[in-house]
């Protein structure tokens, strides 16, 4: 475990007819911000939000949960530091959102997350694309998908784990 350093935020998107009480088991989306967001850029618009409940009502997608954290230790200035990010999602966040609600982990946990990666995608635009990259190769065990929306990749490199813009 590590010591936590910072306060940070998230929004979370429930699919278009979620039961609390409900069996059905929906596939996890974690979506990454770009430089100038936060975790509210995209479940904070309404026509976004309403977009999913329509593509999910009209069966052009299958039901899923999006989860939108924000990276930043330092929102004013849009600091982060990748490494502790991604022990912050693996300890923190994908237990907490995983054990609230029904996703494919049977369980909260890395066995339950490794038995479920095929129902887990990590995506992000701009800077949460480069996040992306980031931890593709150390969420590869929990998450199959990876989707880097416009973004550059040309600024990764080991020193490039904490970024200040």
């Amino acid at each position: 475990m590590y010591e936590k350093q910072f306060t940070n935020y998230i929004s979370v998107y429930l699919p278009y007819g979620y039961d609390e009480n409900g069996t059905e088991r929906y596939p996890v989306i974690y979506f990454l911000h770009g430089n100038g967001g936060d975790s509210t850029t995209l479940l904070g618009n309404e026509a976004t939000v309403n977009a999913f409940d329509h593509m999910i009502s009209s069966g052009v997608v299958r039901p899923f949960i999006l989860v939108a954290p924000s990276y930043y230790y330092d929102q004013r200035h849009k600091l982060c530091d990748m490494d502790i990010f991604v022990k912050e999602l693996r300890e923190e966040l994908m237990p907490m959102i995983e054990g609230k609600y029904r996703t494919y982990a049977e369980t909260p946990d890395e066995a339950g997350f490794r038995a479920s990666r095929d129902y887990r995608a990590i995506c992000g635009f701009s800077r949460g694309s480069f996040s992306t990259f980031f931890l593709f190769d150390k969420m590869l065990d929990v998450s199959r998908i990876f989707l880097p929306f416009s973004g550059a990749i040309g600024l990764m490199g080991e020193s490039d784990t904490t970024l200040d813009t």
